[in-house]
């Protein structure tokens, strides 16, 4: 029998375990290589442990320094007359002031926000700044503040209720308390353009060492304390009671400060019950009781959120626990009050909402698994009559209370029955835009309802169309709106339009985007409009007809997300020419429709529009419409850290060469009422000329000089340097040499001593190198006289140097009596200006061309470096990466990519979530041939698994990977490694991928494309795969082959012994038991014969696949899946053998 070789892939599943043996026979070259891994898997759950990094949700702690061992003073009553909400965490923590956002307003002094740090230089009077939008009466503030050295009269702090706040001394209206380490003293004092002191206290103050102040205000009284001791208690006779911005001042000093809280205090007033109030974190109780309340004092709300984290003490008896809210007439007694009540009862496992009037009235309940014990997040969002209860942020009630019988009213909790704890307590007014937004007709027939709650209608029409306000333009846009859809067909759908212009009355007849919801098709889907639709995204899910979703729409500059019932489905970056502002509205197609409780919001902002190309235009644009500014655009290497850009302080920023490589964004300081700065949410994509520029190399050579021949006679030192080469002295290195370079001409150097530099800049030539992964070479020219190589290499790249010892390049060198090409090694480019390959000798030495040889591209998953453990989800993603839902995957990890950086990212996998990498959407993309595909698959100690499955689209065919594969190809592992997923064909258009899915706990560092040989296809070979059968038990047997250019002549022979199995079914690809020879429709496989042979004494299964691979291409697949079932009796060992032959062997 003639064998011809073929990679075949093997992988058995017993169907009724979950133990998985595969067998890889791969080619390698004409050698090949059999591997075989087992793995057993049980349905252990792991147990959550917390520790640092990864594993840590919360990050880590820095104590403070100096702390002193004296506990804060509880600010609370023993009948907890006092409360504080969870509190407002800033740099860090929560990200509401993360590095660079527009929360901080600059107000005087030159401010920094970087890396959990607000920092101002010193000034010859006041620095203030403050956190944009704060508003606080009673509150807990809380800041480490470190001053510098200042002058004799300097001192540094916090300051609060502040309005008013201008430049110049003293001049806001509020209070400040700070450190002043040249009087040794911490102060407190009022201030109204003038500054009454209320407080001095003596204590040594250390310049360049953190002081933790932390202020708490109730009313007139107002406490200071510094690293937990209490040091000032103050009650003001004159005192400022009306809210105002929390910030930070610096007076004739350098300061830091970190660590920042604020907490609101709320006065509490017990109604019934006995209730407690803890402290850190602050947790309110109550024991059990008939029907116990308290209400918060003080506040009032008609259209109001509000939530806490809820815990019942039982469930063996009718109890439950909740909020009170738009409450009046509270007393003690069962349902003794007017207002609503919703609420969690762990004994009927439900959720409830009713209505009391000293009596109760159902308005909602729903059952769900409650236990006691436990917290759960419950949220009332109360709008008009409308009601909506969630419960850890999921919606479980939506009621409409059709009386409308309280529109106002207070806050508070009740428990009935049972003990309750509660944390984590928000409330806040709801100003919905619902009120007086007017409706601009385009098409359609449309009609806005006041009753019960403002709502507008769209009668049935071909592409109904009408805008909010008069059409006004809004730039970055949250807009939600309820909608139904009324009609279900293969025409109809509705939603919103946003960033809408030029609109018409025919279909599609608008600029700008649409997102919908489509009944018949069952989809959600995002579009752009330019007259036409272009598809940008869509999502499968359950729609009904004459059902309300809740569609939420985020648009900051070409970013856009979209929520359905407050559940992210899209999250969409539109890099082709996106529209970055226009009206907002709503679309119905060929149905009738309705919306409701509509709710949209500007915020001022500015987005930059053009490309990242040197030389092209970047433009800001700021909104909302009427906003003025002044601008300044900054760079950065790393996405992180930015610096100005020298001049460059108008509107538009014409993109010079110094920024091959680096990001862009700009920012906006604000004129009038919209104060401030901003800065452009998403930086541009990295400057890479040869990303955007059809001229690009992707192999250069390079000269060491222009000047031909063997100099000699005093004229050794005088030739001319190629563009993109300079040396350390041309007095280093002589061309008085008669050795020739690769290409023969006289154009070597040497010189005899160590320490000389040679430094090739590839993109200083002339040329540029197009982004990616490059091969580096240098012509060695040998001699018998000094032989050796001599040369140290260092080459700066992607924004790292990297070390090439001369031991290295020797060994790379090999041995041998003639001139070559020696491989220094595989390097990433960009294309940046400043790139090199520096040689530098170690002894005599010589030197001549160098060569730059693309070979492919590696691909980091973020650009954002670091252990995020602030803003685990605030990083930035690689080029052409993009992410199912970037809220399921952190960069909170100490874990490092290939390249040693902190750039992976990792997800728990809870739910299956995809990582994408598109490398024809970097730089100028693959050239089109046969690359191998790697991945770094992130190895550590705790979850090893490798957890993902893949996916690759190349050339139009789409190449699955099951999670079972990849750990075959991975192997055993005690350390990160790059993975071989397989060869394929790569055409170079825009939509080929490597997509990556979590099917557990998954880490992701950067991936790989590099172009790949051809594999040898001659030889024979035949793998013997053991595997256990059990009569009860189908065993799968899965047939595939790597790195194939065709399948014509290719035949798959499967060889087993029948007294101890029986082949079922010949084609498990298909649902139908195949037993028959001939062609198998849907399963692609031609089945040729089913014969014993006599000579093995064993029966053979004979097939081909159907499959085409077109000329020049190579492919990698499934051929076959085979299914296998045991004899009578006990459980037997069995060995079946796969071989390929050419087609007309066989017995």
């Amino acid at each position: 029998m003639k064998k011809k070789l073929v990679a075949v892939l093997l992988m058995i599943m017993v169907l009724s375990t979950s133990a998985v043996l595969a067998v890889n026979m791969a080619n390698q070259g004409e050698n090949t290589v059999l591997e075989a891994a087992y793995s057993a898997q049980d349905d252990a759950v792991m147990e959550e442990v917390y520790g640092t990094g990864e594993n840590n949700p919360f990050g880590e702690t820095e104590a403070l320094p100096n702390q002193e061992e004296t506990v804060m003073e509880s600010i609370y009553s023993s009948q907890g007359n006092l409360s504080i909400e969870q509190p407002m965490l800033l740099p860090n923590q929560n990200g509401l002031l993360s590095t660079g956002d527009d929360s901080l307003v600059r107000v005087e002094g030159t401010w920094s926000n970087q890396n959990g740090l607000i920092s101002v230089s010193q000034a010859n009077n006041d620095a203030k700044a403050y956190i944009k939008d704060s508003n606080y009466v009673n509150l807990q503030f809380s800041a480490d503040v470190m001053m510098g050295n200042g002058s004799s009269t300097s001192d540094a702090g916090i300051f609060f209720r502040a309005s008013n706040v201008a430049s110049g001394t003293n001049a806001l209206k509020g209070y400040y308390v700070g450190i002043d380490a040249v009087g040794d003293r911490l102060l407190l004092g009022r201030l109204n353009n003038s500054w009454t002191g209320l407080n001095y206290t003596p204590m040594t103050i250390n310049t360049n060492q953190y002081y933790r102040l932390t202020v708490v205000a109730v009313d007139n009284n107002i406490k200071v304390y510094v690293n937990g001791v209490l040091k000032i208690n103050v009650t003001d006779t004159s005192p400022i009671l009306t809210g105002g911005h929390i910030g930070f001042r610096a007076s004739k000093t350098a300061a830091t400060f970190r660590q920042i809280e604020c907490e609101n205090v709320n006065i509490l007033s017990t109604v019934s019950g006995v209730w407690s109030t803890a402290y850190n974190p602050v947790v309110y109780s109550t024991t059990q009781g008939q029907d116990n309340k308290v209400q918060f004092s003080g506040y009032n709300y008609s259209d109001l959120e509000f939530s806490a984290q809820v815990k019942v003490g039982r469930d063996n008896a009718a109890s439950d626990a909740g909020l009170i809210f738009r409450a009046s007439n509270v007393a003690a007694g069962t349902n003794a009050m007017k207002g609503y009540y919703a609420g969690i009862d762990a004994n009927k496992q439900r959720i409830i909402l009713g209505k009391l009037n000293n009596g109760w009235t159902t308005l909602g309940e729903v059952y769900m698994d409650i236990s006691a014990n436990q917290n759960y997040k419950v949220t009332v969002k109360a709008v008009g009559s409308n009601i909506k209860v969630y419960v850890n942020d999921t919606l479980k009630i939506d009621a409409t209370d059709k009386h409308n019988s309280y529109s106002s009213g207070g806050i508070g909790f009740r428990a009935s029955q049972t003990a309750a704890w509660y944390t984590q307590v928000e409330h806040k007014s709801i100003t919905s835009s619902e009120q007086g937004s007017t409706l601009s007709v385009t098409s359609g027939c449309w009609s806005t309802n006041y009753s019960p709650a403002l709502s507008y209608f769209s009668a049935h029409w071909t592409d109904s169309k009408a805008t909010l306000n008069g059409g006004s333009s809004y730039g970055d846009v949250e807009i939600s709106a309820q909608v139904r859809s009324i009609r279900e067909d293969d025409t109809a759908d509705a939603g919103l339009i946003f960033r809408a212009a030029d609109l018409g009355t025919g279909s599609n007849e608008l600029k700008g985007y649409y997102v919908g919801i489509d009944s018949y098709r069952d989809i959600l889907l995002l579009g752009k409009l330019n007259n036409n639709w272009t598809g940008l995204s869509s999502v499968s899910m359950d729609i009904a007809a004459d059902q309300y979703y809740k569609l939420t729409v985020k648009a900051v500059d070409n970013h856009i997300e979209v929520y359905v019932n407050d559940v992210l489905k899209i999250d969409y970056t539109d890099n082709s020419d996106p529209y970055l502002s226009g009206a907002v509205g709503f679309r119905a197609n060929n149905t009738t429709a309705d919306f409701k409780q509509v709710e949209f919001e500007e915020r001022f902002s500015v987005s930059v529009s053009g490309s990242a190309v040197v030389g092209d235009v970047l433009t800001a644009h700021i909104s909302p419409a009427g906003a003025t500014a002044g601008y300044q655009w900054q760079y950065s290497t790393d996405g992180t850290q930015w610096n100005d850009i020298s001049g460059a302080t108008a509107s538009n920023y014409t993109i010079h060469p110094d920024q091959l490589g680096r990001y862009l964004r700009v920012t906006a300081t604000g004129n009038g009422e919209h104060s401030g700065s901003v800065v452009s949410s998403a930086p541009t994509a990295v400057v890479v000329s040869a990303s955007y520029n059809e001229n690009a190399v992707k192999q250069l050579t390079m000269d060491a000089r222009t000047t031909i021949g063997n100099l000699s006679g005093g004229t050794q030192n005088s030739y001319e340097l190629p563009a993109g080469v300079t040396v350390s002295s041309k007095s280093d290195w002589s061309a008085n040499s008669g050795l020739t370079d690769a290409n023969g001409d006289l154009k070597t150097l040497y010189t005899g001593s160590s320490g000389k530099w040679i430094k090739y800049n590839p993109n200083q030539s002339g040329s540029i190198l197009d982004y990616g992964t490059y091969d580096i070479y240098f012509w060695f020219p040998y001699h018998e006289q000094n032989a050796g190589v001599n040369l140290n290499a260092e080459i700066y790249s992607r924004g790292k140097t990297k070390q090439i010892p001369c031991s290295a390049l020797a060994e790379n060198a090999g041995s041998g009596a003639d001139s070559r090409w020696v491989k220094i090694g595989s390097f990433d480019f960009t294309g940046a200006n400043d790139e090199y390959l520096k040689l530098t000798s170690t002894g005599f030495a010589r030197i001549a061309n160098v060569k730059f040889v693309k070979t492919g591209v590696r691909m980091d998953v973020r650009s954002t470096s670091g252990n995020l453990s602030g803003q685990p989800h605030d990083y930035v993603l690689g080029a052409g990466v993009t992410i199912s839902d970037q809220n399921a995957w952190s960069a909170n990890s100490q874990l490092t990519d290939s390249e040693g950086e902190l750039r992976t990212i990792y997800t728990t996998g809870e739910t299956a979530s995809t990582v994408q990498f598109s490398p024809n959407q970097v730089g100028n993309g693959l050239q089109e041939g046969n690359y191998d595909v790697f991945i770094w698959n992130v190895y550590d100690g705790d979850n090893t698994g490798i957890n993902m499955s893949a996916d690759v689209l190349a050339d139009g065919y789409t190449t699955h990977f099951s999670q079972e594969l990849l750990d075959e190809k991975t192997g055993s592992m005690t350390q990160s490694k790059w993975v071989k997923i397989g060869t394929f064909y790569f055409n170079g258009t825009s939509n080929e991928y490597l997509k990556l899915t979590s099917t557990g706990f998954a880490r992701i560092g950067d991936v790989k494309f590099i172009k790949a040989g051809q594999s040898g296809q001659s030889g024979e070979e035949e793998i013997d795969v053991p595997i256990l059968l059990r009569e009860t038990t189908p065993v799968l047997v899965t047939i595939g082959f790597q790195n194939r250019t065709t399948l014509a002549d290719v035949v798959f022979c499967v060889s087993y012994n029948e007294s101890n199995c029986t082949l079922t079914d010949f084609c498990a690809l298909t649902e139908e038991k195949e037993q028959s020879t001939g062609l198998i429709q849907g399963g692609n496989v031609e089945i040729l014969s089913h014969t014993f042979n006599a000579m093995t004494n064993r029966k053979e299964l004979r097939f081909k696949s159907a499959k085409t691979i077109p000329p020049g291409k190579m492919m990698s697949g499934v051929a076959n899946i085979v299914k296998f079932q045991g004899t009578a009796g006990a459980q037997i060992n069995e060995s079946i053998k796969i071989s390929v032959e050419t087609e007309g062997a066989g017995a």
